[in-house]
């Protein structure tokens, strides 16, 4: 089953858009598509997005869409789990009853918001792209401005790509923006599909929490196996989740710092034991006396072969000529192995007038490069030869690579 979202934002010459404040960029600024992403909605793709261990999973991503300067802005807002998904050929896909429960939960928690593209849960397999996710996104997500992410949990990076502008395929977009929000459908959506619930509450925590609303009806749960939480406030929830999680991060960082103070410790043992023996070498007279004698005798032993030396001075003007000798050997293979590097070098440069160079751009492959550039991927083999390229998924942005003309190969 099929499905062809149609555009539901915000047309030019319509009310006058506002941006969402309190936000934090993340990358570099695209020029042609803006995206800002809710931090609830940020947050629960990645709780998602851990469950399960190295399984595949699949999201929607939902909110509003407007075009602004030459430039299409998308708002995401809200997320949904696509569930009832399938295994298709080796690829996760949606099925017919995914989109049914999709549908279900956008009119449920995202009323009046459309959908604005789809998330592919990828662990240990890094944010590429793969083929078969551009085929599917041409085919059920046709609006220029709906967005494809890939996440990695287990390397902890996410990517966004969207159309070119022909529309022909799918480009990395270089950067994003996290905005702050009370998103309250966001929220009721996370806890009426809770993923993790932290077993422990600091009592720390809970007294801030009643301090700070005493009419709360959150009650937690004093027997974890017999009693249950009776009511809890929606709109704090998230964000007493939110506190649990940051004081397990703030335990992990003093356990660093932890570690850190014992590696100091460590070194400055070594360092006061380093301190204590130049300060017995120094004290030990006796020592540097006796080395200051074998000095002596080496320099009488030298003066002593200096006038061995003088005394036969042939030896040495034979010596010298047989060195001499074997210089002019020495330098006469250096100039024609420096003649045979020139005229490598000049058949390098010849090869290299006739080639192209080129820059890695983010999101290149050697496949889609020779695809561009040549029309076809055959020449992978010639362009890893030429640029000693020993590993096809190995590539560095910004690095640049020489692409040898046809005819050369």
């Amino acid at each position: 089953m099929e499905q062809d979202f149609e555009q539901n934002g915000t047309a030019p010459g319509q009310k006058e858009f506002t941006f969402p404040v309190n936000v934090k960029q993340m990358g570099n600024i695209d020029k042609t598509l803006k995206i800002y992403i809710e931090d609830y909605v940020y947050t629960y793709m990645y709780q998602y997005a851990k469950t399960g261990g190295s399984k595949e999973k699949l999201m929607v991503l939902a909110g509003k869409h407007t075009y602004i300067n030459d430039c299409d802005v998308v708002i995401v807002s809200g997320v949904i789990q696509a569930k009832n998904t399938a295994e298709e050929n080796g690829a996760l896909t949606f099925t017919d009853e995914s989109w049914i429960y999709i549908n279900e939960q956008m009119r449920k928690y995202f009323d009046g918001l459309s959908v604005l593209g789809w998330c592919h849960v990828q662990p240990e397999f890094g944010i590429f792209m793969m083929a078969r996710d551009e085929v599917f996104h041409k085919k059920c997500f046709k609006n220029k401005f709906q967005v494809f992410c890939t996440i990695d949990p287990m390397e902890k990076q996410e990517c966004f790509y969207a159309y070119n502008d022909e529309m022909t395929s799918l480009r990395p977009v270089k950067g994003y923006f996290i905005y702050y929000d009370k998103n309250e459908a966001m929220q009721e959506y996370m806890l009426d599909n809770s993923i993790s619930k932290p077993k422990e509450i600091p009592e720390s925590i809970r007294k801030a929490d009643r301090q700070s609303d005493e009419n709360s009806d959150f009650e937690y749960a004093e027997n974890e196996k017999t009693e249950k939480t009776e009511k809890i406030d929606r709109i704090d929830a998230a964000d007493r989740i939110r506190k649990v999680l940051n004081a397990k991060e703030d335990s992990k960082r003093k356990s660093k710092n932890g570690k850190y103070a014992a590696m100091t410790v460590f070194t400055g043992a070594i360092c006061a034991a380093f301190v204590f023996m130049c300060v017995n070498m120094v004290n030990n007279m006796d020592r540097i006396q006796t080395l200051e004698k074998e000095i002596t005798d080496v320099k009488y032993s030298y003066e002593s072969i200096n006038t061995q030396i003088e005394n036969t001075a042939e030896q040495v003007f034979a010596v010298k000529a047989q060195e001499e000798e074997q210089k002019r050997k020495e330098e006469s293979a250096a100039e024609q192995q420096a003649k045979e590097q020139e005229t490598e070098q000049t058949e390098k440069d010849s090869n290299l007038d006739s080639a192209a160079i080129y820059t890695i751009q983010y999101g290149d492959t050697l496949w889609s490069i020779c695809d561009n550039y040549y029309g076809s991927p055959e020449m992978i083999t010639s362009v890893m030869e030429i640029n000693s390229i020993t590993d096809i998924d190995k590539l560095y942005v910004g690095e640049r690579i020489v692409l040898p003309n046809v005819q050369n190969n």
